[in-house]
C-alpha cells in the first residue's frame, strides 16, 4: 500500500513540475520540498521497521553527486538535481507492483527512459533536417561540426524565431557559430539580439538561422515516470536479456 502512496505522491509532484517546466522552463523550489520531506519520513519509518534496503540508495546517491557537479558547471539546471533528489527520497527502492516488474533503483530506470525519449527527439530532428540539408551544408564549418549541428539544431526563419520561445541560436550567418550552450541562457535576450540585427539590416526576417530547442528535462522525466508506472523495468530487462542471452 505504501508503494502506491509513494508513486502517487511522485506522480503528482512531477506532473506539477512538468507543467512548470514545459511552459516556463523554471520550477519553484516549493514544488519539490513537500515531496522530499514526506519521502524522507516514509524512508525513516521503513528503516525503523526493518523493511528498508539501504543498498538501493548507493547508485542514486552517485547519480545525485554527478548531476550536482554538472549543475555547478552550468551544464544542467538546479531543477534536474532536485528532481533526482525527489525520486530518491520518495522512491528509493523499486515498488512492488504485480503488473510492472522492477529490480533496478527507480532513478536509474527513469533516466534510461528519459534517454530513450531524448534519442527519439534526435532521430526526429535528423529526419526533419534531411529536407533542409542545404542550410546546414552552407555553414562555414568543418564536416564534423556540421554533423553535430544536424543532430541538435534545426533551420528556422528569423521571423519564426522571433515568435517562438525556448529556442536558442546555434548559427547566425556572419555572427555566431557555436556547439555549446549555457543552461542559464535567456531565450528572450536572444530574441532581442536577433531583432536588433534585423533592425540594423544585418539579417532579414526571411533569413535562415540554426536553432536548438531547450529540452524540458523534467517534463520528459514526468512522461518517463508514467511509462515506469505502466511497465516498470520491462524495457531495461529486455535489453539485458538480449545482451546476456538469458531470462531475468
Amino acid at each position: 500500500m505504501l508503494d502506491i502512496v509513494r508513486l502517487g505522491l511522485l506522480l503528482v509532484t512531477f506532473a506539477a513540475a512538468g507543467v512548470y517546466d514545459w511552459f516556463k522552463r523554471e520550477i519553484p523550489i516549493k514544488t519539490w520540498i513537500p515531496a522530499i520531506l514526506l519521502g524522507v519520513i516514509f524512508d525513516i519509518v521503513e528503516a525503523i521497521s526493518g523493511t528498508f534496503n539501504a543498498v538501493y540508495l548507493v547508485p542514486p546517491l552517485i547519480i545525485i553527486a554527478a548531476v550536482s557537479y554538472m549543475c555547478m558547471k552550468g551544464m544542467i539546471g538546479g531543477a534536474d538535481v532536485l528532481a533526482a533528489i525527489t525520486v530518491t527520497a520518495i522512491l528509493p527502492e523499486p515498488p512492488r507492483l504485480w503488473w510492472a516488474p522492477s529490480i533496478f533503483p527507480p532513478l536509474i530506470t527513469l533516466i534510461a527512459y528519459y534517454g530513450l525519449f531524448t534519442l527519439l527527439l534526435v532521430v526526429l530532428n535528423l529526419l526533419r533536417n534531411v529536407t533542409r540539408i542545404t542550410v546546414i551544408k552552407s555553414v562555414p564549418a568543418p564536416l564534423y561540426q556540421k554533423l553535430i549541428l544536424a543532430i541538435y539544431s534545426r533551420p528556422m526563419s528569423v521571423s519564426k524565431f522571433l515568435r517562438t520561445k525556448f529556442y536558442y541560436p546555434a548559427y547566425i550567418p556572419g555572427n555566431l557559430l557555436r556547439l555549446h550552450f549555457n543552461v542559464e541562457e535567456d531565450d528572450s535576450a536572444w530574441r532581442a539580439k536577433i531583432r536588433e540585427l534585423v533592425v540594423r539590416g544585418v539579417l532579414r526576417e526571411d533569413s535562415e538561422i540554426l536553432v536548438t530547442w531547450g529540452i524540458p528535462t523534467v517534463s520528459l522525466l514526468a512522461v518517463a515516470l508514467v511509462l515506469y508506472i505502466a511497465i516498470g523495468d520491462w524495457i531495461l530487462l529486455k535489453v539485458f536479456e538480449f545482451v546476456l542471452r538469458t531470462r531475468l
